[in-house]
């Protein structure tokens, strides 16, 4: 819904008022509609003149008021994420919130070896939302139906998948009874190493994860990347129509495209680090980095380019450095958010929820950071924003380089992590799953995984 959103902020809002209201109505130029715009157009024939993309919206709200409907947005997630950490080790996944929730999954079903995999294919949601619903929402803005339509489509969709979710989503594979005993076993001999049946949950050791330097590079990564990835989710479709003058259609076209390159890239790579994982190529650590390092200074090389080889005269050639740029944040989940998960595999849904809990401040940030350096959404306000953000990518890729990790930590291993009593362990369990229901022997706050 909020990518939706982003879009439909651009059909709501009425763009010749705002331009009035500023004091610019004897300096517009104004453009009604454009279907499809190519290299060389600009659509106006005057640097006198401010051209202004208006998609008939009848909503007279300035850049503040924007800034701070979309900053609303993320305060219900910034009040969920750090209780839902309770639920999920209380109850179980189907009573949790989404990104937690998804990373206690992951930690739970996939080896450590198919965990950027897991990832990539978990997060794919926020690409297919983009790459297929930019353009239905742009052709319904377009219609006689108009923005308002947006909301109920998306509405009524997440409450079909909110539905499904909670009949089939399960923390572990111990509590599924679709799946073999063959899959049973191997989950339980690769992933969840040890059942604890008689020993109390241990206590979480707070102090030792937010003094862990591995941890607190997560971090910085979380919010740093949040607030880039947020930039773009919600105000890309504003760039295409302040910056590059496209009407409503080629938005939802132009927004829509990176995102598959994302998808794709994202995928493949994921699956090729894992393979190299596996194959004792690469250090779980070497691969993290070498994924955040291809993200942070990728995507960095693609803001310059933005900033200073694009304008409305070469639309085509923005499409190109966007899709370039989005391949590169892809390999972000085979990075800081793979590390999130590796190290300290039996706190992960605590450290997830600290980590998503630093995620909603940069994405709460990012509405103010936003109107700091855009007022009008000329040319030379999006100039300053790409440097700014490429220069943010360095820094924070460069910190978690040298900080980050992909390995289990020293102060998260416990006595079942020594190699000479897993094996007798596993083979306990595995007995233990033959001869007894797994779901009486299985409590998500009894596993060391």
């Amino acid at each position: 819904m909020r990518i939706h959103f982003a879009l439909t902020m651009t059909c709501m809002v009425n763009s010749t008022a705002l331009a009035v209201q500023n004091g610019q109505n004897s300096n517009i130029s104004l453009i009604e509609e454009i279907d499809l715009v190519t290299n060389g157009q600009c659509g106006a024939g005057s640097d006198e003149k401010k051209v202004v993309v208006d998609y008939g919206g009848e909503l007279v709200w300035t850049s503040y008021e924007q800034n701070l409907i979309f900053s609303g947005t993320f305060w219900g997630s910034l009040v969920t994420v750090l209780p839902s950490m309770f639920f999920i080790e209380r109850f179980s996944a189907r009573h949790g919130f989404i990104i937690p929730v998804n990373n206690a999954i992951i930690g739970n079903w996939f080896p450590s070896s198919e965990k950027s995999t897991a990832l990539s294919i978990f997060t794919l949601g926020n690409q297919i939302a983009s790459a297929g619903g930019s353009p239905v929402v742009a052709a319904l803005c377009a219609s006689d139906l108009g923005w308002p339509a947006t909301f109920y489509f998306a509405g009524i969709f997440g409450t079909i998948w909110s539905i499904v979710w909670f009949f089939t989503a399960s923390s572990h594979p111990s509590k599924v009874k679709m799946i073999t005993k063959k899959e049973r076993e191997y989950l339980l001999e690769n992933v969840m190493k040890k059942v604890n049946r008689t020993k109390k949950s241990p206590s979480i050791p707070y102090s030792k994860i937010l003094r862990s330097t591995a941890f607190l590079a997560q971090l910085q990564c979380q919010f740093f990347v949040n607030v880039i990835m947020t930039l773009f989710q919600i105000y890309l479709p504003a760039y295409f129509k302040e910056v590059l003058h496209l009407g409503v259609i080629a938005n939802g076209t132009f927004t829509s495209i990176p995102n598959i390159f994302n998808m794709i890239f994202k995928i493949l790579w994921g699956i090729g680090i894992d393979k190299c994982k596996e194959k004792k190529i690469l250090s779980n650590t070497v691969a993290v980095k070498i994924s955040h390092g291809f993200g942070s200074y990728g995507s960095a090389f693609a803001l310059f380019l933005l900033a200073f080889f694009v304008d409305c005269s070469n639309p085509t050639t923005a499409l190109v450095i966007f899709c370039l740029m989005y391949c590169s944040m892809g390999t972000f989940v085979s990075g800081f958010y793979t590390s999130l998960l590796s190290l300290a595999p039996q706190y992960t849904a605590t450290m997830s929820a600290i980590s998503m809990f630093c995620a909603m401040i940069g994405r709460l940030s990012t509405p103010a950071i936003a109107s700091v350096f855009r007022k009008e959404g000329t040319a030379s306000e999006w100039q300053n924003i790409f440097i700014g953000l490429a220069l943010a990518h360095i820094i924070s890729g460069s910190i978690f380089l040298i900080f980050g990790s992909g390995d289990l930590q020293e102060w998260a291993k416990t006595e079942e992590s020594c190699p000479e009593k897993e094996r007798i362990t596993v083979e306990e369990t595995i007995l233990d799953v033959r001869n007894e229901r797994l779901a009486t022997l299985v409590k998500e706050d009894s596993l060391c995984l």
